[in-house]
């Protein structure tokens, strides 16, 4: 049987050519944004440690704005099995989270929450008697208000860097408090040899 061409069947197959190349470009940029993914990995350490060595809490380079952030995770204590973490959700009336695997999202979520009404309080006090807030306050802060979470319940600090489009105004740095104008950053800040 000889296969006649039709105009149905040549748009038919230009649509499955055009959707080749289309899956193919695309599996092409999946595959470079994971290579770029894995580049920012390897380079955060340096860009942490730039912050770290100058003392700037945000940098605008090439028309973004970089800064470190910690971002707040909760998580089910490694000795603990999930229907601990479970009774314990529920026993501390935090059902909503307390999914087949915990909502860790959500549970997250809440403890920013949380982190976010003790930095407030700290903020709203007379510059002197404000202290600064980390993890061991946060730990405090929920043992108080969910005793039957501690021991089941574990918070990681992640670092990362926030990456923000720069408005030509906020084209400046922040050192220890203070706005000065934009720093340029070394070249030798890549260098995996400084410490």
């Amino acid at each position: 049987m000889v296969a006649v061409a039709t105009k149905k069947g040549a748009k038919g197959l230009i649509a499955l050519k055009s959707y080749a190349q289309k899956h193919t470009r695309r599996k092409d940029l999946e595959a470079e944004v994971e290579k770029l993914k894995a580049e920012c990995t390897a380079l955060l350490p340096a860009v942490l440690r730039y912050f770290e060595l100058h003392g700037v809490d945000r940098q605008t380079i090439e028309g973004f704005t970089l800064s470190p952030r910690y971002e707040l995770w909760a998580s089910r204590a490694e000795d603990k099995s999930q229907k601990d973490m479970h009774d314990a959700l529920i026993e501390t009336g935090l059902p909503d989270y307390a999914t087949e695997s915990m909502n860790h999202q959500g549970m997250s979520a809440h403890i920013r929450e949380i982190y976010r009404e003790l930095v407030d309080a700290e903020n709203d006090k007379p510059k002197d008697r404000q202290r600064d807030i980390d993890i061991k306050a946060l730990y405090a802060e929920i043992w108080a208000r969910y005793p039957e979470l501690e021991g089941v319940l574990e918070i990681r600090e992640d670092l990362k860097v926030s990456v923000t489009k720069a408005k030509k105004s906020t084209a400046r740095s922040r050192i220890k408090g203070v706005l000065t104008k934009e720093v340029s950053l070394p070249k030798d800040v890549l260098d995996d040899r400084i410490d």
